[in-house]
């Protein structure tokens, strides 16, 4: 997050990272809790989990074609960073497939 609620000054436009936004939805504390009372967290059996899985596909993805996207030519970009001064938003990406007619954006999500 480029401003911290505690270091924002006026002028400046606040940006947002999108897992905050989604998280909002979920449970408006623990963005509090991240941002204006930032601590460190232990990480989770279910954290470990999800970067262990997201490594593997990346690792997979790597190998793959990009027949299953409906992309004949394309260059993959891992965990890239994207924002919006519009919008006011921040975040990384899984992937994006740069093609001849437009970037598509992978999130990847595991599904147990």
């Amino acid at each position: 997050m480029k401003a911290r609620v505690d270091e924002h000054s006026a002028g400046e436009p606040l940006v947002l990272r999108v897992a905050d936004v989604r998280q909002w939805v979920y449970c408006p504390r623990v963005v509090y809790w991240r941002q204006v009372v930032p601590l460190r967290v232990a990480e989770t059996h279910k954290m470990q989990a999800g970067r262990i899985e997201e490594a593997r596909l990346v690792e997979l993805e790597e190998r793959r074609g990009l027949r299953r996207y409906g992309v004949g030519e394309g260059r993959r970009r891992f965990d890239v960073w994207l924002a919006s001064a519009m919008l006011g938003v921040e975040g990384v990406v899984d992937m994006v497939i740069e093609t001849p007619s437009g970037p598509i954006p992978v999130d990847y999500k595991m599904v147990r």
